[in-house]
């Protein structure tokens, strides 16, 4: 028997529920709202003056009894559709309750002439919630290069006419959850002044570009800014209508707050300016609120933040929505809009096939956070909480959770949290940043070796696109140049920590926990930093980059070290790639160059550990890195590459302050064959190093640093610098005796 195709509801409404009536419906065609229709169009007698979609529907969880109220029933929202089982009625003969305002909501249009509404600015942190809204904002040169640059162009196209679309730019914030989105927006009109009043650019000599310059920063200097959040307490409800009129409804909320001694507090809430206002475009709250004469004075901010939530009302809804925020560009006056979004596929993917210009403005990643220009955490002299913050790779809520710790004191005396500790607490605050585990070892070889992604296209070997893995925070993509969908993906030391605890099989990377960090660096402890652990560290680095690639596959020495600086020569150099096992020779290894006696077998004796015995290994096999022995004077580390010829990768470790004192041909001879790839690793920077990159080398400086190790770059710069530090402390302690660990001076 084929199903049927229509329903009747029996309705009535909730001042006389004694006269029902009927309305039939299309199954899976026919929604909420079309019912309200239905139901305006058959009680005209009773609801002539209002507005079908004022009308309030709900169904009976339970028997109706007497006067009904909204509270003992289910609101129906108008976009669901009519099904065979909703609305779903337990009362045996009405199946849809209906409510009439008691009283004509309000109108602004009627309420307010043009410019009568009083402006009222965002309340405080409007648009955070978080611990880091009281910390100093942190304004990043590249941002305000590129607003400067935009928005200038943008005012040029303005004054002259030119408001098309294709000239009046929308402004977003595309970043993923705790990358600082939602701060930098909220500061965006103080930060677009500064551009222009001398404090971040000096003024230009050119007459007319001047003019122009002082022009934008008098519109500037005290704008209308309205500050709408979709999430953070004025989440998107049942009851909005739209996307454009909830953020219309919001920045009513903003103008209609009463102010007490502490500042904004919100005396309306987004509920009672829903129930007591025909909820308004933007630009109805515009017209209320600026006058003509004001827009040749000021500029107007428009900040949407949580964009994403939009789909609440469906995927559509993105079309729609950011089309209506484009057009309010055009509304009249010098108007800047500018959304955020944990998500950029859809947006990019709507403005690709869009002519409506852009502007994608950076987040970029945190220093030390301050209030007062007071560090929150003081990690000078202690490396454990150094570490911490940089180990959250610039990532405000993790920074957070860090602060909180060190409040806590758990940073200060005691040995600080341990690994589990530490991604406990990330765990509770990044619900869902751990992608599944296949998902998760794409990810990591991804990282290790610098691959070049595409930010909507899937990671080689998942279903999981840049863009999914960024949306829940920790993890950036950070764009191959300005604009482009290729890039980079960035994930810090600390989400490495969190994925170590949540798979087994993990475990090679973690590189030294946080207690092991402070026995290290207090010599009261067991322990002390070395500059042999801080070549541990690279060893260990180099092995989980082999491991980034399958077993026995073929790879170019460009594959496996993307990031460091090398000719286009070198980096065609190709090689099978082995897993590799990480071993400290029990000897001095001199010469470590490939030689007749080395060529064909190379058996090397290794020292032994807590796990391994010492053993007799064959480096010609393919399997190991080696560590060389203390005070060696060839390479402080070499494996063997299985290519044709055969070749050693030779790495040299310099911790170098003046440049000019590295002999790179030296360094190289001394360690390296004419085959062989030699690879030198600074921690400061060496322009002459630059300048011409040798066949066969690669070089890794400061500048590189971070595009080469990842996320373990901080962990092997700090304890680089810091192993200089105490060797500098004791070699003084000493009276004068140095320690011969690799650093130039």
């Amino acid at each position: 028997m084929a199903e049927p195709s229509q329903r009747t509801l029996w309705c009535a409404f909730s001042d006389n529920l004694q006269r029902l009536f009927s309305v039939d419906c299309t199954l899976n065609v026919d929604t909420v709202d079309r019912l309200k229709e239905k139901i305006w169009a058959v009680n005209q007698h009773k609801v002539a003056h209002l507005d079908y979609p004022e009308l309030e529907l709900y169904s009976p969880p339970s028997p109706v009894k007497n006067t009904p109220t909204r509270e003992n029933l289910v609101h129906l929202h108008p976009r669901k559709q009519i099904l065979s089982d909703f609305p779903r009625s337990n009362d045996p003969e009405i199946d849809v309750v209906i409510f009439r305002p008691s009283e004509r909501r309000k109108r602004i249009e009627n309420e307010y002439e043009r410019g009568e509404l009083p402006y009222k600015p965002p309340r405080r942190n409007a648009l955070l919630g978080s611990l880091g809204r009281d910390w100093d904002y942190q304004v990043s040169p590249h941002l305000t290069g590129e607003l400067r640059r935009h928005m200038l162009q943008h005012y040029t196209d303005f004054i002259e006419g030119r408001t098309d679309k294709q000239n009046i730019p929308l402004y977003l914030f595309l970043s993923g959850a705790g990358t600082g989105k939602s701060r930098n927006a909220a500061e965006l009109h103080k930060t677009a002044f500064d551009c222009f009043n001398g404090t971040y650019f000096p003024k230009t000599d050119d007459g007319e570009l001047a003019r122009r310059e002082e022009e934008l920063a008098r519109l500037l200097e005290n704008p209308f800014v309205f500050h709408v959040t979709l999430e953070n307490g004025t989440s998107i409800t049942d009851y909005d209508e739209s996307p454009f009129k909830a953020i219309g409804s919001r920045m009513l909320l903003q103008l209609l707050g009463e102010p007490d001694n502490t500042g904004w507090k919100l005396h309306t809430s987004i509920e009672h300016i829903i129930t007591e206002w025909h909820q308004p475009s933007p630009g109805d709250v515009l017209d209320s609120a600026i006058s003509r004469e004001d827009l040749e004075t000021r500029a107007i901010f428009i900040i949407v933040d949580g964009l994403h939530n939009v789909t609440f009302f469906g995927e559509d809804a993105w079309n729609r929505t950011l089309t209506n925020l484009g057009q309010l560009a055009h509304w009249g006056g010098f108007i800047v809009v500018c959304a955020t979004s944990t998500v950029s596929g859809p947006v990019e993917h709507i403005l690709k096939g869009s002519r409506r210009i852009r502007v994608s403005l950076p987040c970029k990643p945190l220093e030390v956070p301050t209030i007062d220009r007071k560090p929150v955490i003081e990690i000078k002299n202690n490396i454990v909480a150094e570490m911490l913050v940089k180990d959250c790779g610039g990532h405000g809520r993790a920074l957070e959770m860090v602060l909180s710790l060190y409040q806590q004191g758990l940073l200060s005396g005691d040995p600080g949290p341990d690994v589990t500790e530490v991604a406990r607490q990330l765990s509770k605050k990044y619900a869902g940043t751990i992608p599944e585990k296949a998902v998760a070892l794409a990810m990591i070889k991804a990282v290790m070796v610098n691959r070049l992604l595409i930010k909507n296209e899937h990671i080689p070997g998942t279903t999981a696109t840049p863009d999914a893995v960024c949306q829940n925070g920790l993890i950036w993509f950070e764009p191959d140049q300005e604009g482009s969908a290729e890039g980079y993906l960035r994930i810090p030391y600390i989400w490495v920590l969190v994925l170590c605890t949540t798979y087994r099989g993990f475990e090679d990377l973690q590189i030294l926990d946080y207690r092991a960090y402070h026995a290290k660096a207090n010599p009261g402890e067991p322990g002390n930093l070395s500059w042999a652990d801080f070549e541990s560290i690279m060893v260990k680095v180099r092995k989980i980059k082999s491991c980034a690639f399958d077993n026995g596959v073929q790879v170019t020495i460009g594959d496996l070290h993307q990031g460091a600086i090398m000719s286009p020569e070198t980096a065609r150099i190709s090689f099978t790639n082995y897993h590799l096992n990480d071993v400290v020779s029990k000897n001095k290894i001199e010469p470590t160059w490939t030689n007749s006696s080395n060529e064909k077998e190379w058996k090397i004796e290794t020292a032994s550990s807590e796990t391994l015995p010492t053993q007799i290994i064959d480096l010609r096999e393919h399997k190991h890195i080696v560590l060389n022995s203390k005070n060696a004077s060839a390479a402080d580390a070499f494996l063997s590459l299985d290519s044709t010829p055969t070749r050693n990768e030779v790495h040299q470790y310099k911790d170098v302050r003046d440049g000019s004192k590295v002999k790179f041909d030296i360094e190289r001879n001394k360690a390296a064959g004419d085959n062989d790839i030699f690879c030198l690793f600074c921690t400061g920077d060496c322009p002459k190093l630059l300048q011409s990159v040798p066949y066969g080398s690669i070089v890794v400086i400061a500048k590189n640093w971070n595009d080469y190790f990842g996320p373990f770059a901080a962990r092997s710069f700090i304890y680089a610098r810091n192993v200089e530090k105490t060797s500098r402390e004791k070699a003084i302690s000493l009276q004068g005796r140095k320690r011969g660990y690799g650093q130039i001076s």
